[in-house]
């Protein structure tokens, strides 16, 4: 059985498995993290930061969902991220230019201004985004 989904239907699909003892594989969206290093070319990392997150509009089970920065390099490194986060087409789902879409519904928009407002609370920097978009931006 080979499953990719959510830790919670991962464990209900292993429980079924166990019964029979099949063999089970399962991606359940790790979050996967990115180094980079004092020595690193930060042109390169910083796109391969955005691309990692924003592909597939983020909903890809190895989407690179951490960054781990040395400080020494770190406002460099946000500040080339950022602009390459500028460049990242927000919009019509339908629209060929438009890298990342809409979310699904309104409960998981709420969800996820939620972590946003968690991690601003915690002290977090919101360097880009942080807030939905008017409904008339895609």
């Amino acid at each position: 059985v080979s499953f990719t989904g959510s830790t919670r239907v991962g464990k209900m699909t292993m429980a079924a498995a166990a019964n029979s003892l099949k063999k089970v594989s399962m991606e359940l969206g790790g979050k996967n993290g990115q180094i980079v290093f004092p020595d690193a070319d930060l042109e390169a990392a910083a796109d391969a930061a955005v691309f990692g997150g924003f592909f597939n509009a983020g909903e890809c089970c190895n989407a690179g969902s951490r960054l781990i920065v040395h400080e020494a390099i770190a406002d460099d490194f946000l500040a080339a991220v950022k602009a390459l986060t500028a460049k990242v087409a927000v919009g019509d789902p339908l629209d060929i230019r438009t890298k990342v879409g809409a979310m699904i519904s309104s409960d998981h928009l709420a969800k996820v201004t939620d972590y946003i407002a968690a991690a601003a609370s915690d002290g977090v920097r919101i360097y880009s985004g942080g807030g939905q978009l008017p409904s008339n931006a895609g």
